[in-house]
């Protein structure tokens, strides 16, 4: 095979030594449990992951540069989708195809070039792209798609980011609702040029808010349409978006469908929405024990945001911290006469630089932008 850089994951020697008996390339590297997060901050062509090491690595962990190929030990459908779902490139199972494993690197090193030739953006190394924040709660009508686009305006009008808001409800959508939009298109045209797909053809299908220069790429908002999003649909884009905005913000819909999860796992930072009350407590709950589960963020990229705050909220701040150990992002007050003026119209919630924003909602907004993602990243 073409001289690349290889890691092999595994505390298994038998293992280590078929593979070496069945690969020509002599720049191949070892990684036990004791040193595999150490060795996996270099760059590798490819990374071997034996499926027996998945309690001894992060998968966020591994560089979004090189290609995944996992080792598994049996034909499970259910261990293969979530790890095709967890980024594999590829599966393969060991012993019975350890001899095509050469021809397999060959195949994946000569499809790498031709991306890097051809795609560049689907293979461009995201230090120092765009940042992926994603809002999502498990529980409808927090108000999770008003803070998020909130925040898309914020960042675009007070701080001259470029924008991208993505709307990945795509049995009802919504986004448009708030930004007074009329959807023609929506990210499934791209399904066509999927596999070349680039910013142009993302650009081509978006809308540029004219208030405030967002770009919003809409969802069909049509159930029927659901089955039609892919993992690799939904990778494609949140990966070229990166590479060409400052900041891409994803609203999520409640269900825990494909979109949501190839979106939270692409995810820069995390946000869970909840309401002060016991029933978004239960949801939360549930939702960290299968970000746990599927290996999903970490204390250090997901927050909460307690939306609709009042003073005769059921739970405070500090008595949903005695059940959820999560950082608190933002406390958003409630105010709905103040926001109805502007959702009846869709009207943005901020019209130019240094605007703090008419209802109390836009102004905690713009505070907890401020403070937890302009200053606090």
């Amino acid at each position: 095979m073409r001289d690349a850089s290889l890691l092999v994951v595994t505390d298994d020697e038998t293992l280590v030594e078929e593979i070496n008996s069945n690969l020509s390339n002599d720049d191949i590297r070892i990684a036990d449990t004791h040193h595999v997060e150490e060795m996996l901050k270099e760059q590798y062509s490819f990374i071997l992951l034996d499926e027996w090491m998945i309690e001894s690595i992060n998968t966020q962990s591994i560089p979004t540069t090189s290609v995944l190929i996992v080792l598994m030990r049996d034909r499970s459908f259910e261990n293969a989708r979530k790890w095709m779902a967890m980024g594999a490139s590829e599966l393969i199972i060991i012993p019975d195809e350890l001899d095509n494993l050469e021809a397999v690197l060959q195949k994946k090193d000569r499809m790498k070039r031709q991306d890097i030739n051809h795609f560049n953006d689907e293979y461009v190394g995201l230090d120092g792209a765009g940042a992926v924040r994603v809002f999502y709660s498990a529980k409808g009508g927090t108000g999770k798609t008003l803070i998020a686009s909130m925040v898309a305006q914020n960042l675009q009008i007070q701080y001259g980011q470029r924008v991208i808001l993505i709307d990945f409800n795509v049995q009802f959508g919504g986004v448009e609702v708030l930004f007074g939009l009329d959807p023609e298109r929506s990210y499934l045209d791209l399904l066509p040029v999927i596999n070349e797909l680039s910013i142009n053809h993302i650009q081509n299908v978006t809308v540029k808010e004219e208030n405030t220069g967002i770009h919003v790429l809409l969802s069909p908002a049509d159930p029927e349409q659901i089955e039609l999003i892919s993992e690799e649909l939904v990778t494609r884009i949140i990966r070229t978006c990166r590479n060409h905005f400052d900041q891409v913000i994803v609203d999520l819909p409640a269900a825990f469908n494909t979109a949501t999860f190839i979106a939270l796992h692409e995810a820069t930072h995390i946000y869970y929405v909840m309401n002060p009350d016991s029933l978004s407590v239960r949801t939360l709950k549930h939702s960290v024990e299968l970000f746990r589960r599927y290996q999903i963020g970490n204390r250090d990229n997901v927050s909460l945001i307690i939306n609709r705050h009042n003073s005769k909220s059921e739970l405070s701040e500090q008595n949903i911290a005695q059940f959820i150990d999560l950082p608190v992002s933002g406390i958003i007050r409630s105010d709905f006469y103040g926001l109805q003026p502007n959702l009846n119209m869709g009207k943005p919630f901020y019209l130019k630089k240094n605007d703090k924003g008419i209802s109390k909602t836009a102004q905690d907004v713009k505070k907890m932008v401020r403070k937890s993602i302009v200053k606090g990243g």
